[in-house]
């Protein structure tokens, strides 16, 4: 059950990362089910490579900045000792990112970063109703991946052949 969550909340930066022609990989640890571990291994559990993004589209090397900015803000909300507190300091970050990165994105990708940003603010509606509590959340937050999983690929599928063919990655 965790797993459809860990993966729900780390899509976004993964998404983020392809966008951007950033190589990303993310590792997950549930820790033993406690809300803390799973929260910690998804702000945690990805990385950059430079990659070639300079050229092809001022987009991308914004990006690559932004996508940095992010990984810090989010290895920063591990700090956090209330795992409601984490999770929706991680939801807040996710959304504030994804929210520029759609408003400064080319049109070609509009709809794509549309798409993965309504399912975050969905997400964190489904969180905020159960005050953050990442377990009774799931009754909620596992559905609502499941049944945006498809549209999160196609999205991240887009992003990232628009990232292959614009900015050299």
């Amino acid at each position: 059950m965790f797993r459809a969550v860990l993966i729900s909340l780390s899509v976004g930066l993964a998404m983020t990362a392809a966008a951007c022609g950033s190589s990303s990989s993310s590792s997950s640890s549930e820790g033993g089910g406690t809300t803390p571990a799973v929260i910690s291994s998804a702000t945690t559990s990805t990385s950059s490579s430079s990659g070639s993004l300079g050229g092809g589209s001022s987009y991308c090397g914004q990006g690559k900045d932004e996508i940095k900015q992010l990984q810090s803000k989010l290895a920063s909300v591990n700090s956090i000792t209330s795992a409601s507190d984490r999770l929706k300091q991680y939801m807040s970050t996710l959304k504030s990112a994804y929210a520029n990165a759609e408003s400064n994105a080319p049109s070609q990708i509009q709809p794509d970063l549309a798409e993965i940003t309504t399912f975050i603010n969905k997400l964190d509606a489904a969180f905020a109703a159960h005050n953050y509590n990442l377990q009774q959340s799931l009754a909620t937050a596992e559905p609502l991946y499941l049944a945006n999983a498809a549209k999160l690929k196609l999205a991240g599928t887009h992003l990232k052949a628009w990232a292959a063919a614009n900015c050299g990655g």
